[in-house]
């Protein structure tokens, strides 16, 4: 949970919600607490509680999926959806289109049936170590997301990287944590 000690500019500021990411999945990345999608509770708690009114795991209607799509936090009175994705030093040279391809396709399906919505999408590059091939495999996603923005296929992005607790760091200061909050609570 939240340290309440800090100041909300320090939390922002040293980017806290990624200690518990490190806390919930540990080293080795647990496959299971991810798939429970706690190990961004502590961000899911802070937007929200941040931006207001946001309903967690939010399955929205969508034109190509008759199920609809979880997003990780919906905001119905600002039209915001935001996705939070990890990707690990392990499997980054194997999931960097996989995600890419896959927040594409969230987007046009979503906006195929809600045109007014805005899209956020924070990615957390979770490493314990990085090689020149894990680097070159985060440009690809750090460039591909950036077109994804400029294109208006999604309106907010937030690439992050963690290597563990205290050891976080925003990628592109375009892009930065606050701007991402402060853009969505403009709407």
């Amino acid at each position: 949970m939240i340290n309440l000690i800090e100041t909300e500019s320090d939390y922002i500021k040293n980017l806290c919600f990624l200690d518990e990411y490190w806390r919930t999945v540990g080293n080795e990345h647990s496959q299971s607490n991810k798939a429970r999608n706690k190990h961004f509770e502590s961000l899911n708690h802070f937007i929200s509680n941040k931006i207001g009114n946001g309903i967690s795991e939010c399955k929205m209607p969508c034109q190509y999926r008759e199920t609809g799509k979880k997003w990780d936090i919906n905001f119905p009175d600002r039209n915001v959806a935001i996705e939070y994705k990890s990707v690990t030093s392990s499997s980054i040279k194997k999931q960097k289109y996989n995600r890419i391809e896959e927040a594409l396709g969230s987007a046009v399906d979503i906006k195929e049936t809600q045109p007014e919505y805005k899209l956020g999408y924070i990615m957390v590059f979770a490493f314990t170590e990085e090689t020149d091939t894990m680097t070159n495999s985060k440009n690809i996603i750090l460039n591909a997301f950036d077109k994804l923005v400029k294109n208006g296929h999604y309106d907010f992005f937030c690439p992050l990287q963690t290597n563990g607790i205290g050891k976080h760091k925003e990628l592109m200061k375009e892009y930065s944590f606050d701007k991402f909050i402060k853009e969505i609570m403009s709407i």
